[in-house]
């Protein structure tokens, strides 16, 4: 078994920079390296994802997944390797200035205002986009263009006779939809998305996978998600892990018919 994995490992396909010519890739890992002590929780990660590709990423827990995207956001230094955002080194910024270059982030757990209402929730993601940013404890009713704007989301995002209800009592499905808004309010060129179905009842899992599927190509996703049937219906390509290390790479079809993949991760057929 364990030769196997090292053999995947060296024939994992190596990320490259873009060609002269080519378009920049929205995000470019190379010998992306993170330790904890004497602890190697990644070692050697490089993977490129072109503008407007989703990618998957997978892997059992463990692997390394959530420590990668805390690399990348930056909440988390390098411990060696480099990560470019359109071609620039972003190693060196810190969590904020990635995200106003439009690095955005979902996370596992709910990071709402529950006490707020869904347009309440939305136009304090809008304000942080401008110059008010700092003002939040300011009555919303001192600018209606963004609550304008707050409602035009949440109708498109079918969420419209929710917008006056405080979050805390709307369904967990219907909560990510409104995590997913936030982040899409940032205008974001890459969307990290931390397990966006995990804890939903099954019924929920589809308002969550509809609401991604309509996004447009300007935004590349990255998504860690655990629900198989979810990454098969959203992504381009898709990336495994096991033990901090990139072990295979290819398009869906291509994955579920890896043999390594299914014995170390799925343990059976996909």
């Amino acid at each position: 078994m364990e030769a196997q994995a090292n053999m995947a490992v060296a024939a994992a396909p190596a990320a490259a920079e873009s060609a002269p010519g080519e378009p920049v890739a929205a995000l470019h890992l190379e010998d992306v390296k993170k330790r904890f002590g004497r602890l190697s929780v990644l070692e050697s990660v490089s993977l490129t994802v072109p503008a407007g590709e989703r990618r998957g990423i997978l892997g059992p827990n463990g692997a390394g997944k959530t420590t990668l995207f805390n690399l990348i956001t930056g909440e988390l230094p390098l411990s060696g390797g480099t990560i470019r955002f359109f071609g620039q080194d972003i190693a060196p910024l810190s969590v904020q200035r990635r995200a106003s270059l439009g690095l955005c982030r979902t996370f596992q757990t709910t990071t709402l205002f529950p006490k707020l209402t869904a347009v309440e929730n939305v136009i304090v993601a809008l304000q942080s986009q401008t110059r008010a940013r700092f003002q939040v404890l300011r009555p919303r009713s001192w600018n209606r263009d963004l609550e304008a704007r707050a409602r035009e989301l949440l109708t498109q995002a079918g969420l419209a006779a929710q917008s006056d209800r405080e979050v805390r009592y709307l369904s967990h499905g219907e909560q990510r939809q409104i995590e997913i808004l936030l982040a899409v309010a940032q205008k974001p060129r890459v969307l990290l998305l931390d397990e966006p179905t995990a804890g939903l009842a099954p019924g929920d899992v589809p308002l969550v996978t509809n609401m991604l599927k309509q996004l447009g190509r300007d935004v590349t996703m990255v998504l860690i998600e655990h629900d198989m049937s979810v990454v098969f219906e959203l992504v381009d390509r898709i990336t495994v892990l096991h033990y901090g290390r990139a072990i295979a790479e290819g398009t869906v079809e291509e994955i579920r018919g890896n043999a390594l993949v299914q014995e170390i991760y799925l343990g059976g057929k996909l």
